[in-house]
C-alpha cells in the first residue's frame, strides 16, 4: 500500500515480449528495457546506476516518511544493529553502505562508530549530511567501494540496498 502522498506512482504493465517500460517517481521517468534471454551489457551499468540514483533523488525529500509496516521493520533493524554491533571499540570505524538518509548510520555514530556512508543518490546524501555533519559520507556504488580493503571494523548494508545493484555477490 503507497500513502496518497508518497512520490511513487504506479508503473504501466509491461508488454508482451522483452521486458520493456517506464519506472516513475512523480515528474522522473526512466525507459528500461529488460531481456530474460540476453545477458545485460557492461556498457550500461552507468545508465542503471544513475536511474536507480535519479528514482532515489526523487523521493529524498519524503524518504524518512514511514508506513507503518516499515517503522515495525526499522525498529526491529536497529534493535539486531545495536545487539550485534554494541559500543565500538576505541577508535571504530564503520561503514553503511547504501546509506540513503543516514538512519542507520545515527546509529552507528550514536553507538560510538566513526560513521562513513555511501550511496548512490546525492538527494539521499543531502539529508544524510543534514543529519550527520561529522559523518564521512560518499557518492559510490556499493559494487566498487572507495575505501582501501580491510580499513572498517563493521560494515553494515541494510533495508533494500542491494535489490538495486546489478551484481549483488560483487557488492
Amino acid at each position: 500500500r503507497i500513502r496518497s502522498s508518497s512520490p511513487l506512482t504506479p508503473a504501466r504493465p509491461p508488454p508482451s515480449g522483452p521486458t520493456s517500460g517506464r519506472i516513475g517517481i512523480r515528474g522522473v521517468h526512466a525507459s528500461v528495457r529488460l531481456s530474460f534471454t540476453k545477458p545485460s551489457l557492461a556498457a550500461k551499468l552507468p545508465t542503471m546506476s544513475s536511474t536507480v540514483a535519479d528514482l532515489f533523488d526523487a523521493m529524498a525529500a519524503t524518504y524518512d516518511d514511514l508506513e507503518p509496516w516499515y517503522e515495525h521493520f526499522y525498529a526491529r533493524l536497529h534493535a539486531i544493529l545495536r545487539a550485534e554491533l554494541g559500543q565500538a571499540p576505541p577508535g571504530g570505524r564503520a561503514l553503511d553502505a547504501g546509506c540513503g538518509t543516514g538512519f542507520q548510520s545515527a546509529i552507528l555514530t550514536d553507538l560510538g562508530w566513526t560513521t562513513h556512508g555511501i550511496d548512490l543518490s546525492a538527494g539521499l546524501l543531502a539529508v544524510a549530511r543534514q543529519r550527520l555533519p561529522k559523518a564521512g559520507l560518499a557518492q559510490a556504488s556499493v559494487e566498487a567501494l572507495p575505501f582501501h580493503d580491510a580499513c572498517f571494523d563493521a560494515v553494515v548494508c541494510c533495508g533494500s540496498t542491494l535489490s538495486f545493484v546489478d551484481d549483488p555477490a560483487r557488492a
